[in-house]
């Protein structure tokens, strides 16, 4: 899953995800807003200025321009999503809450996945069986062996068995591990900080930074006296505070902002690709998306050499040898959270491969990033799933985001309840509540 960052394509056209705080209870949503491009999103909406904002049952707040909003219907929504759609949230969730503030949405290296029944929160395997009974007030899956849980608003983690392995009480807001580390927060006279702890539980990093990304390749970006940098996992700030924003390692490289323009540091801090873009991505494949001046996205290799001129709305990283690309983009524009500009962008989704060849013909209204084999997509405003070939092989009856394919599995909704289904389609877990 991708982040939401001020470059980067929101998850669903017209949607941007702004913060993520996924382990709390799941009440029934209130709302529903509707989209101009029919697309429909369940939640609490609230009218902000120029703005809609929802927030969804997992903690997420999204923000839409009224311009793409066709209507927002009160009291008329459906049952929520059960895991985020997104990994980050750079910014206060509620007391009891785990923000996932640098992890993507986790994939469950033991084979679990969350399921919800009677308002409870546990895990099945891939076969649809229980293996942890649902006894929980809210959970994130597992990553790193470990999977955060929630019951009464005390947080712990637990592994493959349910049993409790070590507690957060003590935390305001805890994430998912990731390698080895978990972000968590302290609350002090109403101002939130963050740290990390390793997985015995002890402090690794003292929390004192207002916003950290995750660890990516051993560092991980932090916020600090209003500029971004890098610690290690000793804590130490090896790369120092003096970026406009900053996101993962990738391939060695991070992408961060001087200013106005982007550009590509390695783990000494030094520049390896100079900051002369309006936009960057990640490196995945030796590849990066970039946005050069008002010509378009396209791809650099890591010396900056332009590989895939540009010529697209949008792209995104490769995944799978494909990568997403938007063209006759019909709204874009930018939104501000926490003082960090947004891009949100409507228009056709396709595929290109490596050598920019288009693979699959721009036509979706959403498409989302391969993962084995497939990539969700959105026709007549419903999900499915389509192969390398871009032909449909799981029908679009889902009526919101679906998530990516993971261990052989993808968590889906249909009407107002979300379950699993395999790659041909089968339900493994039936739609519950």
């Amino acid at each position: 899953m991708m982040r939401p960052t001020w470059q980067e394509r929101p998850l669903s056209s017209g949607i941007v995800w702004l913060v993520v705080a996924a382990l709390v209870s799941v009440p029934a949503f209130a709302d529903v807003l509707v989209t101009k491009s029919g697309a429909k999103y369940e939640g609490t909406v609230t009218d902000e200025g120029d703005n809609y904002v929802l927030v969804g049952a997992n903690g997420a707040v999204m923000t839409w321009p009224k311009g793409v909003v066709k209507e927002v219907i009160k009291g008329q929504g459906l049952t929520p999503r059960t895991s985020p759609a997104t990994r980050d949230a750079n910014a206060a969730g509620p007391p009891g809450t785990v923000d996932v503030t640098s992890a993507p949405a986790p994939e469950p290296p033991v084979g679990l996945f969350p399921i919800q029944q009677d308002g409870k929160w546990g895990f099945i395997n891939r076969t649809g069986e229980v293996v942890i009974k649902p006894r929980f007030d809210g959970v994130i899956g597992f990553s790193d062996g470990l999977a955060a849980a929630t019951v009464d608003k005390k947080m712990r983690y637990i592994d493959k068995t349910g049993k409790e392995v070590l507690q957060a009480h003590e935390f305001e807001s805890a994430s998912a591990f990731q390698e080895g580390m978990a972000a968590v927060a302290v609350l002090k006279d109403g101002v939130k900080t963050w740290g990390f702890i390793d997985k015995e539980g002890k402090t690794a990093v003292k929390p004192k930074f207002s916003y950290v990304w995750g660890f990516r390749e051993g560092l991980a970006a932090v916020f600090v006296g209003g500029e971004w940098g890098y610690v290690n996992k000793s804590g130490n700030l090896v790369i120092p505070a003096r970026f406009r924003d900053a996101g993962d390692f990738s391939e060695g490289l991070a992408r961060v902002n001087l200013g106005e323009d982007w550009g590509y540091i390695g783990k000494k801090g030094e520049f390896a690709i100079a900051a002369k873009f309006a936009g960057a991505g990640d490196f995945s494949g030796g590849l990066a998306p970039v946005q050069i001046g008002t010509k378009g996205w396209g791809y650099i290799d890591k010396t900056g050499k332009t590989v895939i001129p540009p010529q697209y709305g949008y792209a995104d990283k490769f995944s799978d040898g494909l990568a997403r690309i938007t063209v006759d983009v019909q709204m874009s524009g930018k939104v501000e959270v926490n003082g960090r500009p947004i891009l949100t962008v409507m228009g056709k989704d396709g595929y290109i491969d490596t050598t920019g060849k288009s693979v699959i013909d721009p036509q979706f209204q959403f498409a989302g990033a391969f993962s084995e084999g497939l990539a969700r997509v959105m026709i007549d405003g419903k999900y499915g799933y389509i192969d390398k070939s871009g032909k449909v092989v799981v029908k679009p009856p889902f009526n919101r985001a679906a998530g990516d394919f993971s261990q052989g599995l993808a968590q889906v909704t249909i009407g107002d309840k979300s379950g699993y289904i395999d790659k041909t389609g089968n339900w493994i877990w039936k739609p519950t509540k």
